[in-house]
């Protein structure tokens, strides 16, 4: 119930369009994100915190149960091509 004891409904809280796209163009300018952003390790030292290795190439586990190469996506790829196939299609090449 609102301060006048009437019911409040979502369309009477709930933003118009406009009105997003307001405060959509106000903060989608680079000045903000030049600001948010520039010198970010800095501005966050919780983020310095998570391990991490350097290079370009992201180092995995051997020992972990998440690898680059999973069976998933081999298998995913084969059943995509062969639906493919069974539709009459020719073949596809999905997830590369």
């Amino acid at each position: 119930m609102g301060s006048d004891g009437q019911p409040v409904f979502l369309k009477d809280l709930w933003p118009t369009l406009q009105e997003v796209r307001d405060q959509m163009a106000a903060a989608l300018r680079p000045e903000v994100f030049r600001k948010l952003y520039t010198d970010f390790a800095a501005q966050n030292p919780k983020w310095n915190e998570i391990p991490s290795t350097a290079g370009n190439v992201y180092a995995f586990d051997a020992q972990s149960h998440v690898h680059p190469g999973a069976a998933v996506f081999h298998r995913l790829r084969h059943e995509a091509r062969r639906h493919c196939r069974n539709q009459g299609r020719p073949r596809a090449r999905p997830f590369r």
